[in-house]
């Protein structure tokens, strides 16, 4: 899927909710600001939970010597997440190869830098990979030994939490061509419902700025002169049903954009949704695992925080039945 077609859908309405890429592009520093304020309760919650359980999650791997990070992020969650946990594994099953993999070269470039840093003897790569793409981690897999097991590691949430089913899907069966028999992944899943506790995490400032880069990278690649980025609102409704944040942008004023060729009209108050962040029971995630014989080893949660609403999922990879 082109950049052009993503936005003809969105402001065409064929889709929704699958801009996330894009907000990430522009402005990096915003979303670090994010995860600094308190209301932020996720980003805090996950990397607790990690610093605290991370030797017994360690626990459960055996032989693993390459770990693949699925959008590892920047600085301050990968000093925060990543660095504590791949410490508490090398303690746990000696030296391994880590692999960034990212839909930005430079995000994954960044991990890799900082994790030489950390780390004296390991070995890093990176690579740029479009997740949603057919047999997208395909290069991922070059150089495994036949003998050793794969970790992969996803923090932040963005594969239950920022995509559709149809994406999950897709993105799932990447993983699971990805990785063989015995093989692990391990990511972190919110279960909090509580739509004042959401609200407050997520209808802020900083997510308005952080929405509008999706409309700021969008003049940038595109060259929209008249384009005015600035000119949405910020619309943040918790869906109940659907168990999901959603985030929008609402225009203020009246846009015609032309992408090839296509013109599109931006009328004032329309709505376009632009990132979600679903809640998913625990339940779905497992059936959606289960169709790439991804079976939920273990799920870990605080035994010291009863307000903590974040797990991390332990699942391995079995045979096809």
């Amino acid at each position: 899927m082109t950049l052009e077609q993503d936005y003809i859908d969105l402001f065409s309405y064929k889709r929704k909710g699958h801009m996330g890429k894009y907000i990430y592009r522009y402005r990096p520093a915003i979303y670090d600001e994010i995860l600094k304020q308190e209301a932020y309760y996720p980003f805090k919650m996950e990397s607790d939970l990690l610093i605290q359980t991370s030797h017994n999650i360690c626990k459960n791997f055996e032989n693993v010597r390459h770990v693949l990070e699925l959008g590892p992020g920047s600085q301050t969650p990968i000093l925060s997440k990543t660095v504590p946990f791949l410490k508490a594994l090398k303690s746990h099953v000696g030296s391994f190869t880590y692999t960034a993999v990212d839909s930005t070269l430079e995000y994954a470039e960044h991990a890799c830098t900082l994790l030489s840093q950390q780390f004296d003897d390991i070995k890093t790569q990176s690579l740029e990979i479009d997740f949603l793409h057919s047999n997208a981690f395909e290069t991922a897999k070059n150089g495994a030994q036949p003998n050793d097991n794969k970790l992969m590691i996803c923090f932040g949430q963005p594969i239950f939490a920022n995509n559709n089913d149809k994406d999950i899907e897709i993105l799932l069966k990447n993983i699971g061509i990805c990785l063989n028999k015995d093989d692990y992944f391990l990511f972190g899943i919110d279960n909090n419902h509580n739509e004042a506790l959401l609200k407050r995490a997520y209808n802020t400032k900083l997510t308005h700025e952080l929405l509008l880069n999706s409309m700021y990278y969008l003049k940038s690649k595109l060259n929209l002169k008249d384009f005015n980025p600035e000119a949405f609102n910020l619309i943040c409704k918790w869906n109940s049903k659907e168990k999901k944040v959603e985030l929008s942008l609402k225009a203020t004023v009246k846009h015609i954009i032309k992408i090839r060729e296509q013109e599109l009209l931006i009328d004032k108050g329309q709505e376009f949704n632009i990132l979600n962040s679903r809640r998913p029971l625990i339940e779905t995630i497992r059936k959606f695992l289960a169709k790439e014989n991804l079976i939920i080893k273990n799920v870990i949660s605080s035994d010291t925080d009863t307000n903590n609403t974040f797990s991390i999922v332990i699942a391995q990879k079995h045979s096809s039945i």
